[in-house]
């Protein structure tokens, strides 16, 4: 890696003061009198699922937005996802680049290689940025030339390996020309401008990048990091938020040797992650029960519809969430460590009109929320419940007055948030 150089950081505490004191017209007329854009308008959801909307005033150490004339303070530790308001710009920089990189850590820009000597791997992104990701970071990178046929088994390849065990998973090479397609097997030793190294039935080939449709790493671990910022053109960056102005956010990314501004008109949303919130699809259930009302079994769903389909509740399509069908219960243990439950509940779109259901959420025997008569087509329900010093959590679908025809009921980004330490 080349040595880190110092990080650059913008004052923020006068600034931050100054329009904590002025009034939003006065701010928008000294943005227009200095020639400094006007601080952006930002919707931020936050861990309990409340929503707040405003001006920013400030991005560090906490972020601070004006709403109407007050200003409102959310520490980063309670925000859950940023979506700034202003309209999309109508030109995104850069020309489509030869090869789209996918990190560990939820990372993924297209660029090109530079450089790949020994651990150092040196990647322009089309912005002119150049970073340094270590071999270990990469999860998979694609060949934006392969053709459709070599597109569609990478795609394939990427879930067959989702699905294998982890000690069982080998590096995969996805090499494509025209319609004939080949998937390698083995051991990945390096790669550079000119294509890949991989170590294949007890032999090192070299496929060059016109050659290949992709690579996919087996031994990867995921890195974490505090937030995720996702930008118009495709491109999502993981780090964390160091600073920012009205007119840039900062952040602070391992793979860059320094911090990134990166154009509030750019950013799509931002989406943190935070230690004391856990998603129930990824927690095994204490218990699954299932009581039929006629013959037809069904099993409860993560991140799918019953019918594999994605989740989609009131337009808004959800990446996590629990879909099940009445009447149905599931029931977690959490021991007392959590203090809110939070979810958007409701029939599925896929459903359409149909479907009516009673819906319940249980904290030790003792009813914490409920909705009766849900039906289909329907808004969903915003589901806050407090579940401090709660055993076991239940969530329940049961029958409304169409029997179970179509009760196909989400809890949308259901999640548990921990108690502060």
């Amino acid at each position: 890696m080349l040595p880190r150089a110092a990080r650059i950081l913008l004052p923020q505490a006068t600034v931050a003061v100054l329009w904590a004191l002025m009034p939003a017209a006065l701010v928008r007329s000294a943005c227009a009198d200095t020639g400094a854009p006007a601080p952006p308008r930002l919707s931020i959801t936050q861990l309990n699922g409340q929503t707040a909307t405003g001006q920013l005033v400030e991005v560090a150490p906490d972020l601070v937005i004006r709403v109407e004339d007050d200003a409102l303070t959310i520490p980063w530790s309670e925000v859950l996802q940023i979506r700034p308001l202003a309209a999309r710009p109508a030109e995104l920089p850069g020309a489509e680049a030869p090869l789209r990189f996918f990190l560990v850590d939820g990372s993924t820009f297209g660029g090109e290689i530079i450089s790949a000597e020994s651990a150092d791997l040196a990647i322009r992104l089309a912005d002119g940025r150049t970073c340094h990701p270590d071999l270990a970071a990469l999860r998979a990178v694609h060949v934006r030339s392969a053709g459709p046929a070599g597109q569609a088994r990478l795609a394939e390849a990427e879930h067959e390996q989702a699905a294998t065990p982890a000690d069982a998973a080998a590096d995969v090479a996805v090499v494509a020309r025209g319609d004939e397609v080949l998937v390698l097997r083995g051991r990945i030793l390096a790669f550079d401008a000119t294509g890949a190294l991989l170590d294949w039935n007890a032999r090192v080939v070299h496929l060059p990048w016109a050659r290949l449709a992709g690579l996919l790493f087996s031994q990867t671990t995921e890195r974490r990091a505090a937030c995720l910022v996702r930008l118009h053109d495709g491109d999502a960056l993981a780090g964390a938020i160091s600073g920012g102005t009205s007119a840039a956010l900062l952040l602070r990314s391992a793979i860059f040797e320094q911090d990134l501004a990166l154009p509030w008109s750019a950013i799509s949303r931002i989406d943190c992650r935070s230690d004391r919130l856990v998603i129930l699809s990824d927690v095994p259930p204490l218990r699954y029960e299932f009581e039929p009302c006629f013959d037809k079994t069904w099993d409860y769903a993560r991140d799918a519809t019953l019918t594999g389909g994605p989740i989609m509740l009131g337009g808004q399509v959800y990446a996590r969430g629990l879909t099940m069908h009445s009447r149905a219960a599931l029931t977690y243990r959490l021991d007392g460590a959590f203090t809110e439950f939070a979810a958007v509940v409701g029939i599925v779109a896929e459903m359409g009109p149909r479907g009516c259901v009673d819906l319940r959420v249980m904290g030790d025997g003792s009813v914490l929320w409920e909705a009766r008569d849900v039906r289909g087509g329907q808004a969903p329900r915003t589901v806050t419940v407090d579940v401090a010093g709660v055993q076991e959590l239940r969530l329940e679908v049961d029958y409304g007055r169409d029997l179970d025809l179509s009760d196909h009921v989400a809890w949308g980004f259901a999640r548990l948030i921990r108690r502060e330490p």
